[in-house]
């Protein structure tokens, strides 16, 4: 259990790091798609929190991958610049 105290699993993480991009990101294409079919319009607009379900659901989906692509994005690209830049940027870190 003591690797675990290290492990800060804290709501704010998830909902700065995680809910906030993916619902900006989602959003809009959920605005689209529910435009797109008016058969989902109708059954979401009967049953409000499915709709508020699908949109956390769907939003911490996509956090997840914005976070994923902006992982591998600093540890590809930027690690590459950071180290012809500097040549004792891993030993630093």
């Amino acid at each position: 259990m003591e690797t675990l105290k290290g492990l800060k699993l804290d709501v704010n993480r998830i909902i700065l790091e995680l809910f906030i991009p993916g619902i900006f990101s989602i959003l809009p294409l959920f605005f689209l798609f529910i435009n797109k079919f008016p058969a989902s319009r109708e059954y979401f607009s009967q049953s409000e929190g499915m709709a508020s379900l699908t949109l956390f659901i769907l939003s911490l989906t996509a956090g997840l991958i914005l976070e994923d692509l902006g992982s591998l994005f600093e540890a590809h690209i930027l690690d590459s610049i950071n180290l012809k830049k500097y040549p004792n940027h891993f030993k630093e870190w």
